[in-house]
């Protein structure tokens, strides 16, 4: 048995004794008879569970060192502050989009699939790709609602990530654009993130693609600072059907404004292709709608994230 595996098992151990939930949790599974399930869903099962407690040992662990560079929310702000250029973002979406599958702001498209694969492996450094270091952490700071769905879908997204992902490229963290409604941070720690996203906008020059209604119940205004503000509006679902479209529309803005996308997937792909022609184009993602809770004092609770994350 090697170290790393002599090292998970005594911090399984020490789990088993402090956590009653984790007992009975087991001594359920072993009256439900798992070994009369078919074999890959007994497989699937143990895998699921092991992985689990390999990343997220009821938080009194660190799980193991990421093998993929990315920075933090804090780190990456700093970043694009002091050497700003265009950013991409993958989600949750994205991912699931990658493996085959549609989404509600999205149908599943086969070309946008590829490139968004495409663009996930690109050495290209016209452009920060932000991904999601959620998936290679404990869930301590979440919010409760959104730390079951990554412990829920962490196997499925971090695979993904690991398969595709380029090892030897630095990647932002995608959850700058949405902090308020994922995490569970001091009032203070919001107000510094905040401050710094503003001063993102300070003094430019923005040409806004969104949804037709992402912006009906928003009443603070997150790009207060900017020198310019226009407002493009396209469908607010399936957005690639409509691609060319608007890429056209955004070459219509001279190149010293910044092209922000509020457009689900279809966002990392119209920034990531905007910077290869030179523009400063920003994937915002739900931005907005996050700073606008922020100032709002939303709760936290399952049924407003559920909504906050609903299609507008």
């Amino acid at each position: 048995m090697t170290n790393e595996e002599n090292k998970f098992l005594e911090q399984l151990l020490l789990v088993w004794k402090n956590n009653p939930v984790f007992r009975d949790n087991l001594a359920f599974l072993s009256q439900a008879h798992l070994r009369s399930l078919p074999a890959q869903i007994f497989s699937e099962t143990f895998y699921r569970m092991e992985d689990f407690f390999r990343y997220d040992l009821s938080n009194q662990f660190p799980p193991p060192p990421c093998p993929l560079h990315i920075l933090n929310v804090e780190d990456t702000l700093d970043l694009l502050l002091e050497n700003p250029k265009s950013f991409c973002r993958y989600g949750d979406g994205e991912i699931l989009l990658i493996n085959g599958r549609g989404i509600p702001f999205q149908d599943y498209d086969e070309r946008l699939s590829k490139r968004l694969r495409e663009i996930l492996q690109s050495t290209d450094d016209k452009c920060y790709i932000g991904i999601d270091d959620h998936y290679f952490q404990a869930t301590a700071n979440l919010a409760d609602y959104v730390k079951g769905y990554v412990r829920l879908n962490a196997l499925e997204m971090r695979t993904a990530m690991l398969k595709y992902c380029n090892r030897k490229r630095l990647y932002i963290a995608t959850n700058i654009t949405c902090f308020y409604m994922n995490e569970k941070r001091l009032k203070e720690e919001y107000k510094v993130h905040y401050d710094k996203v503003k001063e993102l906008f300070r003094n430019r020059k923005l040409a806004i693609f969104s949804g037709r209604t992402v912006f009906d119940k928003i009443n603070h205004d997150v790009f207060e600072y900017a020198a310019e503000l226009k407002h493009i509006f396209n469908e607010s679902k399936n957005a690639w059907s409509h691609y060319e479209e608007i890429l056209n529309a955004t070459r219509q803005f001279p190149k010293d404004w910044t092209l922000c996308f509020i457009l689900g997937p279809t966002a990392t792909v119209l920034a990531y292709d905007l910077a290869q022609e030179g523009y400063t184009a920003w994937d915002i993602g739900h931005i907005a709608k996050d700073y606008d809770a922020f100032i709002k004092n939303s709760e936290q609770n399952t049924e407003d994230i559920k909504n906050f994350f609903a299609p507008d």
